[in-house]
């Protein structure tokens, strides 16, 4: 087992277990109708979080690990050079000049691409993914092509994935937003975590076979 395989696991393990604790929490809240309905409305929001932060988790370990192989950018996938450019893009708007323009293009670009990609972990999301804190599948679809990396369970649990997303957005803004029992809530942690357990093992190939690289892509 690889070791970004077992961090995985351990991951989906610990995510896993609190959901279902919580999920038997629920079940003895059955004959407590204000408890039943607070405890359903609580596992809603905390299956976004997981979904919200496995995904995270999984976006950052595959850009740790490029940045720990210290891979050129001229060497991975354009997606991925572009993102560990995005500092010095940011650098570049504050002159806009012409020459300026020239200059970055004809002498500066051709060396920063042979340059190790980096991925910041310091500078406030810089060259990093982000779920804008709200995992709407376009964001997830978006953000994980960066990588280079497709999940066809998301095409298939969209419906299910907005929703989620759209009901722990009225929880977390005080609205009276109910669900009825735990068949209502099933669908949505099966469309979660169809599309995490995709990723993952999506991520595992991925970083096994060095898909990252223009090369083996």
């Amino acid at each position: 087992m690889s070791r970004w395989e077992d961090q995985i696991n351990r991951e989906l393990d610990w995510r896993e277990s609190e959901l279902a604790s919580l999920k038997h929490y629920v079940i003895s809240t059955r004959t407590n109708k204000i408890a039943h309905r607070a405890a359903l409305r609580a596992m809603c929001t905390m299956l976004y979080a997981h979904y919200e932060g496995f995904t995270k988790f999984c976006w950052d370990l595959v850009l740790d690990e490029i940045h720990r192989a210290r891979v050129n950018r001229c060497d991975v996938l354009e997606s991925l050079a572009i993102l560990s450019l995005e500092k010095t893009f940011s650098g570049l708007k504050g002159n806009l000049n012409p020459d300026s323009i020239w200059d970055f293009f004809q002498n500066r670009l051709p060396v920063e691409l042979t340059i190790a990609a980096e991925y910041s972990t310091t500078d406030a999301g810089k060259c990093r993914l982000s779920t804008d804190s709200n995992l709407w599948p376009h964001v997830f679809r978006d953000q994980t092509r960066k990588l280079g990396i497709t999940c066809s369970e998301l095409e298939v649990r969209e419906t299910h994935l907005k929703a989620l997303v759209g009901r722990r957005n009225k929880i977390a803004h005080g609205e009276k937003m109910e669900i009825k029992d735990l068949n209502e809530y099933k669908p949505y942690e099966q469309a979660a975590f169809a599309v995490m357990y995709e990723l993952a093992i999506s991520i595992v190939e991925y970083l096994d076979c060095q898909l990252y690289l223009k090369s083996n892509s």
